[in-house]
């Protein structure tokens, strides 16, 4: 349950704000308030845009909770928490981490064919292969350990987790889309 409020809010929720901040406020809902009575309006095909271009952000903050969960799972239980993976497995949990971070290119492709995002958008295809890596790294060890060592030079140097690789594929794909989304504007 946790995934999918946190996926909603932070992944729709901050982009609905950011466009309802930056949008004429008619283009995408209208709170009105006359005591007692109150009335929401709104253009739901503009609500429906700001739900598709959000999802790859839904999924991804959804994996990334996810992940942590599916990490913390044995401690979970031994403390009596209840996530998502406690009541799907540990089998289910890993092929919905696969579903959700690469779902996102299945959302972009349907935003760029139904033309509400350029067509530079495509571009986030370039990271398919690093995010297929890191989901494959994380389907063979889940774990948020620190691992540390230090070189001849007492420098210290830190080996990433498993868990580490959720929050990489979010920067990753973002960074894509805003390269993306940068280019449609300029071209």
């Amino acid at each position: 349950m946790g995934e999918l409020l946190a996926g909603l809010f932070e992944g729709f929720g901050i982009t609905f704000l950011t466009v309802y901040i930056n949008a004429p406020i008619k283009e995408i809902a209208t709170l009105n308030f006359n005591w007692p009575a109150f009335s929401l309006n709104g253009n739901l095909q503009n609500l429906l845009i700001i739900f598709l271009i959000s999802l790859p952000e839904v999924f991804f903050n959804a994996a990334t909770m996810l992940a942590d969960n599916t990490c913390d799972l044995k401690a979970d239980l031994q403390n009596g928490r209840h996530t998502l993976p406690s009541y799907i497995g540990v089998k289910n949990s890993l092929r919905l981490f696969a579903y959700l971070t690469l779902g996102t290119y299945v959302t972009v492709t349907i935003a760029v064919i139904l033309r509400v995002l350029p067509i530079w958008q495509l571009l986030v295809f370039i990271t398919l292969p690093k995010l297929i890596k890191n989901v494959k790294a994380f389907n063979a060890k889940q774990t948020k350990d620190m691992t540390f060592w230090v070189d001849k030079n007492n420098k210290k140097h830190h080996i990433p987790t498993t868990f580490d690789l959720a929050p990489q594929n979010l920067s990753l794909f973002q960074a894509m889309q805003v390269i993306g989304l940068i280019l449609g504007i300029l071209i």
